[in-house]
């Protein structure tokens, strides 16, 4: 049976749960889906197979807290005047980092205008694409035709 929900996680046992999130199977899983009960029940299989017996909720919200925790961190390090001592405040902050750090924050997302392209002059030719607000322009400058 898992541990009481609210029970408090021992050391050890967060270490071996940073050990096994950090895997690269692990990782690979919990990228490519939003639906990840499965992934944390194989982090739960792993973690009982090492002794200590978590649920797939309790997996979940734990590695959940820690990303925040670190994430505030992690953000509060980038603003000047923060103290480099407040990673020493975390205690799992290099072992988080060596997972989430590595990875983008965020997808670039591609923007296209909503507008109809509008006519350009004799002096701008459009570029390519040709829906493109960009143009080349007699000069051999990029500017932007509206």
């Amino acid at each position: 049976m898992a541990a009481a929900k609210g029970s408090r996680w021992l050391d050890e046992e967060v270490e071996c749960l940073i050990e096994i999130w950090a895997e690269d199977g692990i990782q690979q899983q919990l990228d490519r889906t939003h639906k990840n009960s499965e992934v944390f029940g194989k982090i739960r299989d792993h973690l009982e197979s090492r002794g200590y017996r978590r649920s797939v909720d309790q997996c979940r919200d734990k590695v959940k807290k820690l990303r925040i925790q670190y994430l505030r961190i992690r953000d509060a390090l980038r603003k000047s005047g923060s103290s480099p001592d407040e990673k020493e405040k975390f205690r799992w902050y290099d072992a988080i980092d060596a997972i989430i750090g590595r990875k983008p924050t965020s997808q670039p997302v591609v923007l296209e205008s909503s507008l109809p392209p509008k006519e350009t002059t004799a002096a701008c030719e459009p570029a390519t694409p040709p829906h493109s607000k960009f143009a080349l322009c007699s000069t051999d400058c990029l500017s932007i035709c509206f």
